[in-house]
């Protein structure tokens, strides 16, 4: 069984991997946590969930990422 503590290491691992692959920053990545649709989950954290990402992989997992901060800042 793992212990919540080991599960909080786990998420803030990959919540720094997350901002470390795309650039952002604390409030950004809670921003598309908060709002990110079903549709995109999979593609926004396929730079984490596979060792080989290909080249329109990560344009799309951009793509999302760009959606989100235009959502963010245009508010």
């Amino acid at each position: 069984m793992v212990s919540q503590e080991d599960s909080q290491f786990f998420f803030d691992l990959v919540d720094e991997y997350l901002k470390k692959s795309y650039g952002l920053n604390d409030t950004e990545l809670a921003f598309i946590f908060e709002n990110i649709e079903d549709s995109d989950v999979e593609d926004f954290i396929s730079i984490v969930s596979t060792n080989q990402v290909s080249f329109s992989d990560k344009k799309r997992a951009i793509g999302i990422k760009q959606k989100y901060m235009k959502m963010l800042y245009e508010n």
